[in-house]
């Protein structure tokens, strides 16, 4: 009996880690084979000293990233505000909080995370310009509230 309490945990787990990789390819499946749509993943530690990011604090958090994967779909792609709506509701019921959102015009950032008894895990950055482009960037790690309130916290020349 205890082996297969035991065994169900595991299951559990591990259906619960994959959540977010399940939303996410389930978003990306509705633009497989489509033009403008790129997907990358890097293990490891990764830089954060372009343009894209200088205005946010992403140092104190680099050392415990261990990966990243990147989805980038241009206005080709031409992401629908209900396709990108969805992806969020399917992240929410995966137990990840949105952390912060920001809405101008028609477009929109959502920066979630799921906290655990460790720290948050698989933070995620949403971004959808109202030209039907979006950007996903998911961070696999452990980060502590202060890393996620440094990663918040816009930076001030």
């Amino acid at each position: 009996m205890k082996k297969l309490i035991v065994f169900s945990m595991l299951l559990f787990l591990a259906q619960f880690v994959h959540a977010q990789t399940d939303a996410l390819d389930k978003f990306m499946s509705r633009f497989k084979g489509k033009e403008g749509v790129m997907k990358m993943s890097f293990n490891g530690s990764f830089d954060f000293g372009n343009d894209k990011t200088q205005g946010f604090n992403f140092k104190s958090a680099s050392s415990k990233i261990k990966g990243v994967r990147l989805f980038i779909l241009d206005e080709k792609a031409h992401v629908q505000n209900t396709d990108f709506q969805s992806l969020v509701n399917d992240m929410k019921r995966a137990k990840f909080d949105d952390l912060m959102t920001i809405r101008k015009g028609g477009d929109r950032v959502h920066f979630m995370g799921r906290e655990t008894d460790k720290g948050y895990t698989d933070i995620t950055f949403l971004t959808k310009d109202d030209k039907g482009g979006a950007f996903l960037m998911c961070l696999e790690g452990f980060f502590t509230k202060h890393d996620i309130e440094n990663m918040t916290k816009e930076n001030k020349p």
